[in-house]
């Protein structure tokens, strides 16, 4: 497999997953966010290999809904303004407190989320 069709093939997956960035600005926003998560963790106590994984894949996890996020997002305030690496980053490094705070509220603050973000499924 050539480089060509190994760019080509790469960006018929992140175009599947809904996101239309260049195969390197996405790459390199994934390690720039696996990068901040694993700083933001190592200041953190780790509970063991699990612990870190799961710390992992969230960075992953946020750090590509904040790429599909990135052409809807383009007209916010400051964020908008941002290149696609540093929100990603950044979406990196605040992905462990938003799960967190996600587990401790439970599945009732998600579905309040949803309804104001008018994508609930719930019945009024």
């Amino acid at each position: 497999m050539t480089t060509g069709e190994l760019n080509a093939f790469l960006a018929a997956i992140l175009l599947a997953f809904g996101i239309a960035s260049p195969v390197p600005e996405f790459s390199g926003g994934m390690l720039l966010a696996l990068g901040c998560c694993f700083a933001v963790r190592a200041y953190r106590s780790v509970d063991g290999r699990k612990g870190l994984g799961l710390s992992l894949f969230t960075g992953i996890l946020t750090a590509t809904i904040v790429a599909g996020l990135n052409e809807k997002t383009s007209g916010l305030w400051l964020w908008g303004s941002a290149p696609l690496q540093l929100q990603m980053a950044l979406a990196g490094a605040l992905s462990q407190a938003v799960f967190e705070l996600i587990a401790a509220r439970g599945s009732g603050a998600l579905a309040k989320l949803a309804d104001r973000a008018g994508i609930g499924g719930g019945e009024k």
